[in-house]
Parts: C-alpha cells; sequence; structure tokens
C-alpha cells in the first residue's frame, strides 16, 4: 500500500512570490519618489544625491549581520514584522507632511528609518523560500528560479 503523502499546497509558494512582486514594486516607487520630493522641495539635485547616499547607509551597515538575526529571531516572525514596520514607515510619510510639513530632514530620516527596516525584507522572504517551495511540492532549484 504506497504511503499518503502530504496535499499539495501551493498557495503559500504564490502568496510569497505576491509578497516579494508587491515589495520589489514598492521600493522601486519609493527610490524614485524620494529623490524627487527632495528635488521638488530643495531645487537641488545635490540634496538628491546626498539624500540617496545618506539613506543607502542602513542597508550597508545591517546587510552582514541580518542572516544572523533572522535565523535567531525566525524567519517567518522577521519577514512579517519588518513588512508591518515598512508599511508604518511609508505611511509616516504623508502624516509628517501634513503635521510639520515635510523638509530635507524628515525626507532622509524617514529614508534611514524605512532602508533600516527594508533590509530585512528580502532577506527574510529569500530565507522562507524552502518552506514555501516543499509545501507545494516544488523542488528547491525550480523555486529558486521563479523567485530570482
Amino acid at each position: 500500500m504506497p504511503t499518503p503523502t502530504a496535499p499539495r499546497r501551493l498557495a503559500p509558494f504564490v502568496l510569497l512570490q505576491a509578497a516579494s512582486m508587491i515589495e520589489v514594486v514598492g521600493g522601486s516607487m519609493l527610490f524614485i519618489l524620494m529623490p524627487w520630493l527632495v528635488l521638488n522641495i530643495t531645487h537641488s539635485s545635490t540634496a538628491s544625491g546626498a539624500m540617496i547616499a545618506l539613506t543607502s547607509i542602513p542597508g550597508l551597515l545591517l546587510s552582514p549581520v541580518l542572516g544572523s538575526f533572522i535565523d535567531r529571531v525566525g524567519r517567518r516572525k522577521v519577514a512579517m514584522i519588518a513588512a508591518i514596520l515598512a508599511a508604518a514607515s511609508n505611511l509616516l510619510v504623508p502624516a509628517i507632511d501634513a503635521t510639520f510639513g515635510l523638509n530635507l530632514f524628515w525626507i532622509i530620516a524617514l529614508g534611514i528609518i524605512r532602508n533600516g527596516i527594508g533590509s530585512a525584507m528580502p532577506t527574510s522572504r529569500k530565507a522562507l523560500l524552502p518552506d514555501a517551495a516543499r509545501a507545494g511540492h516544488i523542488n528547491l532549484e525550480r523555486a529558486n528560479s521563479i523567485h530570482e
């Protein structure tokens, strides 16, 4: 008698891919929006470039340690918390604009916060890939090629 196998569940893999696509599109939109806002407010391309450079620092500093942190805390927990915090930091842009008015300081501060949080999202989702592929009975090489 053949052994029963677990049912194939594609939902975790599909949802992981959807989350990745949404994050990439949203992150790309922010990457265009933030320097444009600085240029619009200051009329200085130098200030836009400085904003990009300054907001990149958290990602550069956190990248070497994120893998260990994600392994210690948990892939799923970090992915969910990072997504929630990133969404909250995105909502701060219109909230701060309505409350204080956006200026160069606020845009740089929000960019640093967003990039500090956002660095964990792709790493933690990538770490979830083997579990999602296993649930969908997809071999890891195929899942990785679809994910990339």
